[in-house]
């Protein structure tokens, strides 16, 4: 799934290479974990996503979390869910990203 949304939605800009790791988070459902430029970053998912069969939920999680990643790398920082943030989901969602899962 990571490899074809970055193929459609960021052209193949974002590392090939991410970890994708499950766990259980109290107050996320998801957290993007960064470390040093060019080394690879880890997209942990919470586990009742995959336990309910959400893929729905892991789909646009998993967007949102490539946003992140996208932010990083295009401007150097992380940037929670500010403006730059923000106009990325937009752009997804203007891009039809969203559309098979809400």
């Amino acid at each position: 799934m990571y490899a074809r949304f970055n193929r459609l939605y960021f052209a193949n800009q974002l590392p090939r290479r991410v970890a994708i790791v499950i766990r259980r988070y109290r107050l996320a459902m998801a957290i993007t974990e960064f470390c040093a430029p060019g080394e690879q970053p880890t997209i942990g998912i919470h586990a009742e996503l995959l336990a309910r069969g959400w893929e729905n939920v892991l789909a646009m999680t998993l967007l949102h979390e490539m946003v992140h990643i996208d932010i990083m790398i295009k401007h150097g920082a992380r940037e929670n869910h500010g403006r730059k943030f923000q106009k990325r989901m937009l752009d997804l969602a203007r891009a039809g990203a969203f559309s098979p899962y809400w």
